[in-house]
């Protein structure tokens, strides 16, 4: 078996290094970094023409989209370990809370880092900062009711749903926010990304438990 992942811990690839050390299996993270122009590097673009990370060869299949490529890696290798279920339905609802947490939880977080910290002072609006906190806690409070009456987003087991909604939403997390966060102290990087997960109580209940799983700690440890 022979599994590479493209890109670095301190990306989005981190999503994927939490889903392969949650699977325990071997494979090889290849460095590719956008800093130093690596995703435009040709023999890079022949794996993903998107020039961007992370990208998956997994036996001859190339994938990109980290939540595509987690979802790939449930599918195929995590059955028995409960991060990917067997029924119809839930397979069902793993896509769709998957796309959710890119259309509807995503965009949030940019908007507000955008308009905090990487657009040049000039351009930074911040109603449109604040815009972008309130539409992040309207997410968290769809996912809040999803939890109301359970554990993890499918029910009693933490599964590959639950990864990739917090892979995206816990862009605050050591193990998965932007380098760019590293170093700030902690009440710049409040003013800057408020974006926790500490409420309502469901969620923060939620995000304390994968926040806590040893793999994310694993992936933390590569930063």
């Amino acid at each position: 078996m022979t599994i590479k992942l493209y890109g670095t811990p301190k990306s989005r690839s981190a999503r994927c290094l939490w889903m392969l050390e949650e699977l325990a299996i071997a494979y090889e993270n290849v460095a590719v970094n956008f800093a130093d122009g690596g995703t435009q590097a040709p023999e890079y673009l022949a794996i993903n023409p998107n020039g961007r990370i992370p990208a998956l060869e997994d036996n001859g299949l190339v994938l990109f989209e980290s939540l595509a490529i987690n979802i790939h890696l449930a599918r195929k290798y995590g059955a028995a370990k409960g991060l990917w279920s067997e029924t119809f339905d839930d397979q069902s609802r793993t896509v769709q809370w998957s796309i959710w947490a890119m259309t509807e939880g995503e965009p949030p977080i940019v908007r507000t880092l955008m308009h905090r910290m990487f657009l040049p002072e000039g351009q930074r609006t911040e109603a449109e900062a604040v815009a972008g906190e309130q539409a992040f806690r309207k997410a968290v409070g769809v996912l809040d009711g999803a939890l109301r009456d359970r554990p993890y987003i499918l029910g009693n087991t933490f599964s590959v749903a639950d990864l990739n909604i917090f892979g995206v939403l816990g862009s605050n997390h050591r193990a998965l926010r932007t380098p760019f966060l590293d170093g700030l102290d902690p009440r710049e990087l409040q003013r800057v990304s408020p974006l926790e997960l500490d409420s309502p109580p469901n969620v923060a209940r939620w995000a304390r438990q994968c926040g806590e799983r040893p793999a994310l700690e694993r992936v933390l440890a590569m930063r």
